[in-house]
């Protein structure tokens, strides 16, 4: 039900796109004055902090660079790659991407209510896990976040190697399988967790702390591997 309204949403605001983008062509985007209006874009490129002020539909690549801001909570649709680099925050609400999100030693990654066409890999990042909860440094999200929610995921979705305050995996339905690998979450606020997911695939774990809660939650398709790792199933 939720893919088929994110489905007829996305559709409707690219019809509303096509129709504010007739008048010129698409043209690539650096989010210019740290604004991302409502509009059509081929390419977008972020240096800076760059804030969607409405529905974007970006026909190729998104590329957030070191210590660069994305923030785009009003929904549209990415044709191309997701890409956030070191230091980066990258916040993607009710996108529906047509290929891959990586992230790579970003300081905080939220995913929420996205259709994602081909997996979620976020490595390292988040800084020392000690005492990241009370950090309120970090652009948009405060703390050191990396946390993949309501999503529908074609692929596997896989956080490996993250510090920070929080790493979750929750609320998802993934027709590929979920890797979470060494990661470290400040227990004196923050966690780590996997749960309420239906993962068509394998759940593997390995080397996190502490370790990952709420995975008897998950309906798992495949293999549980290390389930002593992932918590107890």
């Amino acid at each position: 039900m939720k893919m088929r309204f994110l489905v007829a949403l996305t559709a409707a605001a690219t019809a509303a796109l096509g129709a504010v983008g007739s008048a010129g062509a698409a043209q690539d985007s650096t989010c210019p004055g740290g604004t991302l209006s409502s509009g059509i874009y081929n390419n977008v490129s972020v240096t800076g902090t760059c804030t969607a002020s409405g529905a974007v539909f970006i026909k190729g690549n998104l590329n957030v660079n070191g210590n660069s801001v994305f923030n785009a909570q009003f929904g549209g649709t990415i044709n191309g790659n997701v890409q956030a680099w070191n230091g980066s925050v990258l916040f993607l609400r009710d996108f529906d991407v047509t290929h891959s999100v990586s992230a790579s030693g970003a300081q905080s990654v939220i995913l929420a209510s996205n259709t994602l066409g081909q997996g979620v890999l976020i490595q390292g990042g988040g800084g020392a896990p000690a005492g990241a909860c009370s950090r309120h440094d970090v652009p948009v999200t405060q703390q050191p976040i990396a946390e993949v929610f309501a999503n529908d995921v074609v692929g596997t979705v896989s956080i490996a190697g993250r510090g920070g305050c929080v790493n979750e995996i929750a609320n998802n339905a993934i027709s590929g399988g979920v890797n979470f690998v060494n990661n470290q979450a400040d227990v004196s606020g923050g966690f780590n967790g996997i749960f309420f997911n239906v993962i068509s695939g394998n759940l593997f774990c390995k080397n996190n702390s502490p370790h990952p809660s709420g995975n008897g939650t998950n309906s798992v398709g495949g293999t549980i591997n290390f389930p002593g790792d992932c918590a107890v199933i």
